[in-house]
């Protein structure tokens, strides 16, 4: 998932932050899978279209959510 990628981005620059500035901290990091919807069918695709006006209140509130993961991602390197 993109917002994973940009979290994990996130998090790798401030444990980098944190031993730079040398605190006395130490990190242990464990990922599990995550279903971001459990309900979508396994035996078929959803195009992004319709998950969106499901998920969503309107289109617009799809677009202004998918643009700032857009800028996020573009901020940590990434082209979504």
């Amino acid at each position: 998932c993109a917002w994973c990628y940009v979290g994990h981005i996130e998090l790798e620059q401030g444990i980098a932050l944190a031993k730079e500035r040398g605190l006395p901290v130490s990190f242990s990091i464990r990922y599990h899978p995550l279903f971001l919807n459990p309900c979508l069918p396994e035996d078929k695709s959803t195009p992004k279209s319709e998950y969106f006006a499901k998920k969503f209140p309107s289109r617009e509130d799809a677009a202004r959510v998918l643009l700032m993961l857009a800028k996020r991602g573009r901020e940590e390197g990434l082209a979504l």
